[in-house]
């Protein structure tokens, strides 16, 4: 279409953006907040899609960046996006779009594309204060999400004090975090190549794989080396181990809702 077009946008509600949702024919959002925001970059209409060369946008000290395309074909196919959010306190970003956060410095900086296999990423970071999270791999197309290759690692110093005041999960304990995934698509099934999680001195670890053909099913083979339940669900009357365990094979149907 030969669109070539620079863009300057501010106002005083934040939450006003709602309307060009609206007018894109999307569900507008709920919750924004009302903040001065402003928005200014250059856009240009490719083969591949929209070119982003650079998007900025800023609201109550939180800065958002995106670079790259957003694809045109099928489900945002050709999308390659680099992007970077930064704030001095999630907080302010939970209060803008109404999405609870916990507390901490934010910032997210990673690259994002869209081809044939579905979505891909040679990383994406978050970190929230001292809690960090890093993601990178394909996630394959929706139904059975085959041709999946994802890799998830996640370290939290405290899990009470970052998820509880946000979750409502008010007897998590106040314990170091830390969790190790690779899952792989094929078709009818995900299955973990590694998997591994530390809560404190408590450890588990093994193989999850989960089945989409016919009725849902979930499979487990865990084993742990120390899993004291007692200390972990105090409340809830758990019992304790301290020596080496393991977790038999399980299969059993996943939760129909």
């Amino acid at each position: 279409t030969g669109l070539d077009a620079a863009v300057e946008l501010s106002g005083p509600s934040f939450a006003a953006l709602g309307r060009f949702a609206a007018a894109l024919g999307l569900a507008a959002p709920q919750g924004l907040a009302v903040a001065p925001y402003s928005i200014s970059g250059r856009t240009r209409r490719l083969a591949a899609g929209f070119e982003l060369d650079p998007l900025r946008a800023e609201a109550r000290g939180i800065r958002l960046l995106l670079e790259g395309i957003v694809g045109a074909g099928a489900g945002l196919r050709g999308t390659d996006l680099r992007l970077a959010v930064e704030a001095p306190d999630a907080a302010r970003l939970a209060e803008l779009t109404g999405v609870a956060l916990p507390n901490g410095a934010l910032e997210i900086r990673g690259h994002l594309t869209r081809g044939d296999r579905g979505f891909a990423s040679d990383g994406i970071a978050i970190a929230i204060g001292d809690a960090r999270a890093q993601l990178a791999g394909t996630l394959g197309e929706r139904p059975d999400f085959e041709g999946t290759d994802l890799r998830l690692d996640i370290s939290v110093p405290d899990l009470a004090a970052v998820l509880g005041p946000h979750t409502g999960w008010e007897k998590l304990p106040a314990e170091p975090f830390e969790l190790s995934l690779e899952l792989a698509g094929s078709a009818g099934q995900i299955t973990s190549k590694s998997f591994s999680a530390r809560l404190g001195s408590n450890d588990l670890s093994g193989r999850l794989a989960a089945r989409f053909e016919g009725r849902p099913q979930v499979e487990a083979d865990l084993h742990s080396q120390r899993l004291d339940l007692s200390a972990l669900f105090a409340d809830a009357g758990g019992a304790s181990t301290n020596e080496s365990s393991t977790l038999a094979a399980a299969r059993q149907p996943a939760r129909e809702r």
